[in-house]
């Protein structure tokens, strides 16, 4: 098992559904309005689209969980837990060794 350590992905544009009509692949990237607006874009994530086909203007999140998220939690716990055990061997050898 390969160990994937991508949780959040960026999205595609491209072929990402209207929220509002769901057509896959009609969205296009409008520019901000101003600077308070890229402001807000940059802390939220969030760019302004337009849907050409029910004409729909809005917000759509560019990142997603990655499909396989149990997976990836899975890894990262294994890379803990395998550095947890080795803290712990280190711990006991280190005690175990007496000062002369």
């Amino acid at each position: 098992m390969a160990l994937n350590f991508k949780l959040i992905i960026l999205r595609d544009t491209t072929v990402t559904e209207c929220p509002n009509c769901k057509t896959p692949g009609a969205l296009d990237r409008r520019k901000s309005t101003g600077w308070p607006d890229r402001i807000i874009q940059k802390i939220t994530f969030r760019k302004n689209y337009h849907c050409n086909s029910c004409k729909w203007d809005g917000k759509v999140f560019n990142f997603r969980l990655t499909k396989k998220y149990k997976q990836v939690l899975l890894s990262y716990l294994i890379i803990t837990g395998s550095f947890l055990i080795l803290l712990i061997i280190l711990y006991l050898y280190l005690k175990s060794i007496k000062p002369r």
